[in-house]
């Protein structure tokens, strides 16, 4: 779950929902399981539903649009490239830190130094993007980002 926690999250309210209906008896029991398999599906393949095209394929940078797109709702709700550019800019941010000749740092989850480095990059990364595109975004939006997506990248890059 923590891998892409946005996703699951939408998922699995999906899930209460029909599980409700079904209680409340607003569905029969054929469309109970006819929605739970496709649940079960949409599980089972990690279908990810309306990503844009630069992301297909990149699992991180998935779980952080998703994030992004959470996460700033209000702002950029009617602006996607700019959180599918967010997105890929800061996966590409954090596997520059994590990755060295090519090669995965051994055991950086554990490295404060490693961490701060992220936290510091993706942060620039955000406020660059920020000045770019004249948006408003808060500090505590950007801080819950930044924290969000190290999480993200703790679990994806092992």
């Amino acid at each position: 779950m923590n891998e892409d926690p946005i996703f699951y999250k939408k998922l699995s309210k999906l899930i209460r929902e029909v599980i409700e209906e079904y209680h409340q008896q607003r569905i029969n029991e054929a469309e109970f399981l006819k929605k739970a398999r496709e649940y079960e599906e949409t599980f089972l393949k990690g279908d990810r539903g309306n990503i844009p095209d630069q992301l297909i394929g990149n699992d991180t940078g998935i779980a952080i649009y998703n994030l992004v797109t959470d996460i700033f709702k209000d702002l950029l709700s009617d602006k996607l490239e700019v959180a599918t550019e967010l997105a890929v800019g800061i996966d590409g941010v954090i596997r520059s830190v994590v990755y060295q000749g090519g090669q995965l740092m051994v055991d950086w989850q554990n490295n404060l130094d490693m961490e701060g480095k992220i936290r510091i990059a993706v942060d620039d990364y955000i406020f660059d993007l920020k000045s770019k595109y004249d948006i408003e975004l808060s500090f505590d939006a950007i801080d819950e980002t930044v924290e969000e997506a190290l999480k993200v990248a703790k679990i994806k890059f092992v």
